[in-house]
């Protein structure tokens, strides 16, 4: 929706100004124009700064090129080179898709002194378009903030430690709802690591930020990486129903991924009790050392893995 208002609004200038070369803000608006709004101001800065160095080089370029088959190797180099670019450094792209158009111009027989400012003009224009329609229209800064997705990423983690206890204790596999819950988690945990990334893109403007949101993104990962291990064993559970350890078990799993999913709702003392309540009766549950189940060992020392996990997560998203 966004990029059909941007399009619209540059046919309309092209349009209504009955601009020759015109084509030339909606190719630039266009490009710049990316899906949030970090990409779209380094496309900005990078798409300026090409159209500027190729404007320079391109306006030249015909001195050194005085023969029709210069032009042409200068056209076919700088396309080739252009294309090369295009998704590896933006900025060089532009640079050399400017000396193309510029060599064109020189050999179609155009007043390169004319095109020079209107090049300047509309990539000017093109990009304040698509600066303004990022900003104000449907702008991501506005809920991917770390607070946010922090947040939303945690209860997401309670959500998957929830479906993984319940599979361990009726029996389960990959069935619809576990790839989904499994899928949900990991696009937030995505939408956390864009954000972390956003904010490392920019350390002046979010130093006091910078370390809360990396280990938020450390926390985050770590806990998919310990419920994921947890339910590696799902398939492997047996007893369900007879086992004293697993009885008392289910119930302490499902306690924690309570408190993890009410972390932000919490008062300091309230968390601290609740969490204290969870420590003391993971250790009444702890296996004895000549324990013959392995695996009551296995599934209380990931549930402790995670246990570790919540004073840290309350800590870095009160900061956040």
């Amino acid at each position: 929706m966004r990029l059909s208002l941007v399009v619209l609004t540059c046919c309309t200038i092209v349009a209504a100004l009955h601009l020759e070369l015109g084509y030339w803000i909606l190719l630039t608006a266009i490009f710049v124009c990316q899906p949030n709004y970090s990409a779209t101001k380094s496309r900005v800065n990078q798409r300026v700064l090409g159209t500027i160095l190729g404007v320079i080089i391109g306006s030249v370029a015909p001195l050194f090129t005085p023969t029709v088959a210069t032009k042409l190797w200068l056209i076919i180099a700088s396309t080739t080179l252009f294309f090369y670019y295009r998704n590896r450094k933006y900025s060089i792209s532009t640079l050399f898709i400017t000396i193309q158009a510029f060599t064109s111009f020189s050999l179609a027989g155009y007043d390169l002194t004319a095109a020079i400012p209107l090049r300047i003009i509309d990539t000017l224009i093109g990009v304040a378009i698509s600066w303004t329609a990022v900003t104000y229209l449907w702008p991501d800064w506005r809920y991917l903030t770390l607070d946010n997705t922090a947040r939303t990423a945690i209860k997401s983690d309670a959500v998957y430690l929830r479906h993984i206890l319940g599979q361990l204790q009726h029996g389960g596999g990959d069935d619809l709802a576990y790839r989904s819950i499994r899928r949900q988690t990991h696009e937030q945990a995505a939408l956390l690591g864009s954000t972390v990334s956003d904010i490392n893109s920019e350390p002046h403007k979010y130093a006091a930020q910078q370390e809360n949101a990396f280990r938020l993104l450390n926390l985050n990962y770590s806990l998919i990486g310990y419920i994921s291990a947890l339910g590696a064993y799902r398939s492997q559970i047996e007893n369900r129903g007879e086992d004293p350890f697993l009885a008392r078990y289910y119930p302490l799993g499902e306690n924690v991924a309570d408190l993890l999913e009410q972390l932000e709702q919490l008062p300091p003392d309230a968390f601290a009790a609740r969490l204290q309540h969870i420590r003391t009766a993971l250790d009444q549950l702890r296996p004895r050392e000549d324990d013959p189940d392995l695996q009551h060992s296995i599934l209380w020392q990931q549930l402790l893995m995670i246990t570790r996990t919540l004073e840290p997560c309350y800590q870095a998203l009160a900061q956040a």
